[in-house]
């Protein structure tokens, strides 16, 4: 039997390959993307275990989105492949799926059964993965009522609210824009000087600076 690593890319290749590249993505390493009419970019991300070896392992699904937008909004640099990590909004595949268990791993042995895995993760991403991308369109989102806890699996996590924010202000949701820096003020203080640029910049007042 092939090692731990080498059963994974076979994995990934017989499930996501396929359907994935005739969703639109491209493939590489472990990692698919796929770039929206609105320049976002959507990333599936097959993470192995840390500890997996010989003929036993584990693997997950991360997913991010990255968009320009809130890059440049942000000052920060274009990328036109972002990593997983670099996407603006994040979540774990098993935060989808039924068992809502955002540390969901898939585990591998030698009994395990690669077509049956093949098909547990082809099912996870084709009917959860990429549902959850769709709820970042405008018209998805204001759907759910622009909350971000409405999103399939909930909020995405770690929610940042330098991001959170720049994205209702793509959408002209000013007043939810101001909430979520003023939550970040509260709770991410390490951030207090991009979260007043940011709303400066549009103009926005927040609870410190309206106190007398």
């Amino acid at each position: 039997m092939l090692p731990i690593d080498k059963r994974i890319d076979t994995l990934i290749k017989l499930a996501l390959a396929a359907p994935l590249k005739a969703a639109g993505f491209k493939k590489q390493a472990r990692v698919f993307r796929r770039s929206r009419d609105d320049g976002a970019v959507e990333v599936i991300d097959i993470q192995g275990g840390k500890y997996n070896t010989g003929g036993k392992g584990e693997f997950t699904v991360n997913l991010g989105l990255y968009l320009p937008q809130i890059a440049a909004m942000l000052d920060a640099p274009l990328l036109e492949k972002p990593q997983e990590y670099q996407c603006h909004f994040r979540q774990r595949i098993g935060a989808l799926l039924p068992e809502k268990d955002e540390d969901f791993w898939w585990p591998m042995d030698t009994a395990s059964s690669d077509e049956a895995l093949a098909h547990a993760l082809q099912q996870a991403v084709l009917n959860h993965a990429l549902p959850w991308f769709a709820g970042f369109t405008p018209e998805a989102f204001q759907a759910a009522g622009g909350d971000f806890a409405q999103l399939p699996g909930g909020a995405p996590m770690p929610l940042d609210p330098l991001h959170a924010a720049s994205f209702y202000l793509l959408l002209g949701e000013h007043d939810k824009a101001r909430e979520r820096l003023n939550i970040g003020l509260e709770y991410r203080k390490s951030l207090a000087a991009q979260i007043h640029a940011l709303a400066a910049a549009h103009g926005l007042t927040l609870k410190q600076e309206s106190q007398p």
